[in-house]
């Protein structure tokens, strides 16, 4: 009998054992337990800071301030500059100028040029052959002076003429011009008439000039009318041919 009790001790005193280390596991799996829910929570906290650090950091402007309304946030801000291209300067060169000083003449008027002629007839021998009229710079006297003006050459001897139409402007008073022979002309004996003509024919101006030997021209003229611009070989003590030419030139013809 007191085998079986002390068996039964025995046993009940294993048993006791068992249910402690049974306990002592169960809190260790319980301390383990704890241990990963915590570790769980602090990494889905710092998750949660961090997706909202982000959210903030990325969003826009608005967003940001207002998940957190004092969060700064830098802009970057692209402008627009409107560039206004300065108007170009003026040409210094005027394409008039008068033979002494260099200026327009009276004061502002611009050189008239051959493509402004309403009409023209180019420099003529007839049954012999023309030559047209251009735009060339000229030097009318003994210097080097270069003018701007309505040239044409003469390549024949005898009645050639020719002759360029201009509309007077509305407000314009008076037509000025410097006329002779451009000192590039091979015959140096020729002379020139040169005349100012109502379109009707009536004779405004006429005066002749020489090689060297300009003249001026101003004459009076009425706004809103026309007037004629021509040219007629006078004479020449040489021949006069395409090699042994006379250049003809209306030298910075202006209205005033």
């Amino acid at each position: 009998m007191r085998n079986d009790d002390a068996g039964g001790r025995s046993g009940e005193t294993r048993g006791g054992n068992d249910g402690a280390r049974g306990k002592g596991h169960e809190v260790r799996v319980a301390r383990i337990s704890a241990r990963g829910a915590i570790t769980s929570a602090a990494i889905t906290g710092l998750a949660a800071v961090v997706v909202a650090v982000l959210g903030i950091r990325f969003a826009p402007s608005n967003v940001s301030q207002a998940i957190v309304p004092n969060a700064a946030v830098t802009r970057h801000v692209t402008s627009t500059v409107t560039v206004t291209a300065a108007a170009p300067a003026a040409d210094s060169t005027a394409r008039a100028t008068t033979p002494a000083t260099g200026a327009p003449p009276n004061g502002a008027a611009l050189a008239l040029t051959a493509d402004q002629a309403v009409a023209h007839q180019d420099c003529t021998l007839v049954s012999s052959g023309s030559n047209a009229w251009y735009d060339q710079s000229v030097s009318l006297d003994n210097t080097d002076t270069k003018l701007p003006a309505m040239t044409c050459r003469i390549n024949w001897s005898g009645a050639v003429s020719g002759h360029l139409d201009f509309l007077v402007p509305a407000s314009a008073h008076e037509f000025s011009a410097q006329v002779g022979i451009d000192r590039e002309s091979a015959n140096t004996t020729a002379q020139v008439r040169f005349d100012v003509l109502t379109v009707e024919g009536t004779n405004v101006h006429s005066v002749n000039a020489a090689y060297q030997n300009p003249q001026p021209i101003k004459v009076a003229v009425t706004g809103g009318t026309r007037i004629r611009l021509k040219v007629t070989l006078v004479n020449s003590a040489e021949e006069i041919n395409s090699t042994h030419f006379v250049r003809v030139a209306w030298a910075v013809p202006a209205f005033g």
